[in-house]
């Protein structure tokens, strides 16, 4: 955890310390509770697409 606290806090710095309005990863709860710890103003959704990367059905 301490490694994406580390990537996060690196991408905040090299964009001039605003916190991005929405980020959206997958489901993996460890990027859940990094996000909280170091953008706690930004909010968390899941992508749709890695939800269902092995979905099968036609579209």
């Amino acid at each position: 955890m301490e490694s994406l606290k580390w990537f996060f806090k690196n991408r905040i710095e090299a964009i001039g310390e605003i916190q991005p309005t929405c980020v959206m990863t997958d489901q993996a709860s460890i990027i859940r509770i990094a996000l909280k710890d170091v953008m706690p103003l930004s909010i968390h959704r899941w992508c749709f697409m890695s939800n269902h990367k092995g979905d099968k059905r036609e579209v």
